[in-house]
């Protein structure tokens, strides 16, 4: 029941089993379980994140039960429509505005580039130390250290080793708050706003596409930090789309002077909630259908077939890009123009290449 590993098979009391599936979906499962209904109120009350209103009580005591083709389903009275609309809105608010927090990103990203500076001069340490023996209290030995229930402060501790100063580390990125790299835009909603006001007719997936073999190639060699050092790496690549997208950074540090000190983050517009929508059996004790209870997905989306029809969370990619020079208007649309015309400029060349092609 603690995993979520329900019962397939019925061999001998088919509603016995049933029931013990509908505990086990509500303890832990894809649908609305005691976990999401914890973990959404619990950090929202500990963050002090101003959320959405949500009444529990009234929403557990709605439980009941539903028998379809498939088995017996937890299913909610139509009473409680409203507070599971508002745990949707709640776990969308959350993702969007606090874990994916563009500060809460980096920050996480940060530390995450530290642990691999970290690993880098001291050879197998996330390989040791990142295991689930550091984290018992017999815990294990590393380094002639020993590390035992092992949590975010030894890791620090470790990392805080290789504070030095040099602005060239990300572990001093850290640790100094002066050395920070700012957000240029923070939000979903402030990227879209930016690129779809002066795109000039591309798509927010081009534009994510145009800089995407940038981000890919600084992720897969773990670069945090690009600067004037990883731009002389990429030029000696040969490898055009990444230069394209990466010559335009440079021409800003020209230009304006800049520090070349950037972060790139790929993201995912995936803040709508993962909960599957066609689970969750919303109850109808109205005696006009042989049928009383319909899917929340099937309610909220109007002529939808709920056999065939797939939940879509309207996901698009988009990225944070972080400057050690925070932008100003005039840079920051500069950088947009740059952008476009860098992307044109390409596209014709592609169109170039077909035709001789074709020819």
């Amino acid at each position: 029941m603690v995993i979520g590993c329900t019962y397939y098979r019925f061999d001998s009391d088919e509603d016995l089993y049933g029931i013990e599936n509908v505990l086990i979906r509500l303890l832990n499962s894809s649908i609305l379980d005691v976990d999401k209904l914890d973990y959404i109120i619990r950090d929202t009350k500990m963050s002090g994140y101003d959320n959405v209103s949500l009444d529990i009580k009234r929403l557990l005591r709605s439980v009941t039960a539903i028998k379809n083709e498939e088995g017996i389903y937890p299913a909610y009275d139509k009473k409680v429509l409203s507070t599971i609309d508002n745990l949707f809105k709640a776990k969308q608010q959350e993702n969007m505005w606090m874990i994916s927090h563009p500060v809460v990103e980096y920050e996480k990203r940060l530390i995450m580039a530290c642990v691999q500076e970290y690993d880098n001069s001291n050879e197998l340490y996330i390989e040791k130390v990142f295991t689930k023996e550091a984290l018992t209290q017999a815990g294990i030995c590393y380094n002639d250290l020993q590390y035992r229930l092992l949590s975010d402060i030894d890791i620090l501790c470790d990392i805080k080793t290789l504070w030095n100063n040099s602005e060239q580390s990300v572990v001093n990125e850290y640790f100094n708050a002066n050395m920070r790299k700012h957000p240029i835009w923070k939000s979903l909603y402030d990227y879209r706003f930016i690129w779809q006001k002066n795109s000039k007719g591309y798509s927010l997936e081009e534009i994510h596409d145009f800089f995407y073999p940038l981000i890919n190639h600084l992720h897969n060699n773990n670069i945090f930090t690009f600067d004037e050092n990883v731009y002389k790496e990429i030029l000696q690549s040969n490898k055009e789309k990444i230069i394209s997208a990466a010559n335009i950074f440079k021409k800003l540090v020209t230009d304006f002077k800049m520090d070349f000190s950037f972060s790139i983050l790929d993201m995912k517009n995936d803040f709508l909630s993962s909960v599957n929508e066609k689970n969750i059996y919303i109850f109808f004790d109205s005696g006009i259908s042989d049928k009383n209870y319909d899917t929340y997905y099937g309610l909220i989306n109007e002529n939808s077939d709920d056999n065939d029809a797939t939940v879509t969370n309207a996901e698009n990619n988009f990225f944070y890009i972080y400057s050690k020079t925070k932008f100003t208007p005039e840079i920051l649309k500069n950088f947009v123009c740059l952008t476009i015309e860098e992307i044109t400029k390409n596209k014709k060349k592609l169109n170039n290449q077909k035709r001789k092609a074709r020819a």
